[in-house]
This record gives structure tokens, C-alpha cells and sequence, in this order.
């Protein structure tokens, strides 16, 4: 679509061509980074991904979804409750170079493409349902709860603006 072209897949490919990193952070464009902090490399990371749960999900379905949670959750194929925001995305490498995404992205677009509105975040969902490592909202902190004074509870490290409000706008967020 116009909102989400192709280049936001290259992501999933990148820890291929960095195959000499035990571990990469990922970053949108739209996230700040406050400080560095030196646990993230002291993860355990069992399924090869740590993430931070979806902090809108936890409160509804994305905006364009006319359907319940569950309903939802099930129309991208996510058997499970959790949903994380794939903004900021803690990759064990070797793990992560062990899929073969090419045929998954194809496999799951040929069966879910028609539900899938937040495309390869969807995806992630659905491949590393059970599996991923989840890690305090301080590391992606999302912009639906920048209102709300968390900040003063998790001392965030990377600010996300996830939604149409950019810094780069003149909104803050905070």
C-alpha cells in the first residue's frame, strides 16, 4: 500500500546481510533514543526476538479493523494474546537466520494477506507468536501512552512515535 511499500520488508532480511553480529537492534525512523543502556545485550533471547508488547493493542484493534480483539488476532493468524510493536526489535542473529522468510512472507500472504492491516508487524506476530522475549515498555515506548506520566515509572529509552504525530511536525508528544 502507499502507507506501508515494499521497502518496509527489508528489515526481515537485514540480520542476513550482518551475519557477524551475535545481536542487531532495529529501529524505525520514528523512534528517539534517550540514552544507550548496555542490558539490552544481556537479553535472553530463547525464541530470537525481544520486543515490547503493542502498547495500542493492549487497548484496541488497530484503527482500521472493524473486529474484536480475538477476532482479529485470529484473521492474521496469531493464536495467542500477544501482540508486540516491531518499532524496536532486540534480533539474536543465528536465530533469526535460521527461517526462511522468503517462503513464510509469501506463505503467509497467500493465507492471511486479506485480514493483515499492519503488514510485516502482522507478520512478525505470526512468526514469533510464543516465542519472543518480552522487555519493559521503556525500551519502545509508544506514543498512545505519552499522556499518561509512564514515563516517570519506566524512564524510557527510545521514545516511539507510532502514531501521525511526528516531532518533525512541531508535535512532541510530551
Amino acid at each position: 500500500s502507499q502507507k506501508w511499500p515494499s521497502i518496509v520488508y527489508l528489515r526481515i532480511f537485514v540480520p542476513f546481510f550482518l551475519n557477524n553480529y551475535d545481536m542487531l537492534i532495529y529501529l524505525d525512523a520514528d523512534v528517539h533514543c534517550r540514552y544507550f543502556d548496555e542490558r539490552i545485550w544481556n537479553l535472553d533471547l530463547p525464541g530470537g526476538l525481544a520486543a515490547v508488547h503493542d502498547s495500542h493493542i493492549g487497548i484496541s484493534t488497530p484503527l482500521q479493523v472493524k473486529l474484536g480483539k480475538r477476532e482479529w488476532l485470529d484473521s492474521i493468524g496469531v493464536s495467542g494474546t500477544r501482540y508486540f510493536n516491531s518499532g524496536v526489535l532486540i534480533i539474536h542473529v543465528k536465530s533469526w537466520c535460521q527461517l526462511d522468510f522468503a517462503i513464510m512472507l509469501s506463505d503467509y500472504f497467500n493465507t492471511f494477506g486479506d485480514s493483515v492491516y499492519m503488514f510485516d508487524q502482522d507478520f512478525l506476530n505470526y512468526v514469533f507468536q510464543g516465542r519472543w522475549t518480552e522487555v519493559s515498555p521503556q525500551w519502545n515506548f509508544q506514543a498512545c501512552i505519552f499522556s499518561y506520566g509512564y514515563e516517570q515509572f519506566f524512564n524510557p529509552i527510545f521514545y516511539h512515535y507510532s502514531q501521525p504525530d511526528k516531532p518533525w511536525f512541531g508535535y512532541h508528544g510530551f
